[in-house]
């Protein structure tokens, strides 16, 4: 069974600005994706790469509102559920308002996932599938929207293989 520890009233959010500042909420009617990322690092703390999320000054001088992930799930399978879904995040671009994201620790370029965190993604996309009303061919991998110009690796081409069969067969291993 999945379990899902909700950190939205636990993870520091940037005083400067909300993601509310820039569009409002959306409802949940307007969600068509589910997007899937990597982290492209191992850092398994959900409130360190939050902070480092909102600290981000390269591409956003004043950070992030918060962690760009609704979920983030760590090496050991651990599903943190970090904004709500209403919430219009910036993690895919042009997709951003009609997609949810979903962040994997690890950079799937360079390693092969192993099965328990495939069986972990499934179950998540399970859930949001049938929770959204979606079908399973909503499950993207980042770099498959190139239609919204998100011309990314992203979530590796160790793991986005394994996306295709979650469409394909409903199940990732």
């Amino acid at each position: 069974m999945l379990k899902v520890k909700d950190m939205r009233e636990h993870l520091w959010v940037n005083p400067h600005h909300t993601w509310e500042d820039h569009g409002k909420r959306r409802d949940l009617s307007d969600i068509k994706f589910i997007v899937l990322h990597h982290t492209g690092n191992e850092i398994n703390d959900v409130k360190i790469v939050n902070e480092i999320e909102v600290k981000n000054t390269k591409r956003h001088p004043l950070g992030l509102p918060g962690i760009r992930f609704h979920y983030f799930v760590n090496e050991y399978g651990d599903v943190y559920q970090c904004n709500d879904l209403e919430d219009i995040t910036w993690h895919s671009g042009l997709a951003d308002k009609k997609s949810l994201a979903v962040a994997l620790v690890g950079d799937y370029d360079k390693k092969v996932p192993d099965k328990r965190n495939l069986k972990v993604l499934e179950g998540l996309f399970n859930k949001l599938t049938m929770d959204l009303g979606l079908a399973k061919e909503s499950v993207k991998g980042h770099g498959e929207l190139k239609f919204y110009l998100n011309f990314t690796s992203c979530p590796g081409k160790k793991l986005l293989p394994f996306v295709k069969k979650y469409r394909d067969e409903g199940k990732m291993v």
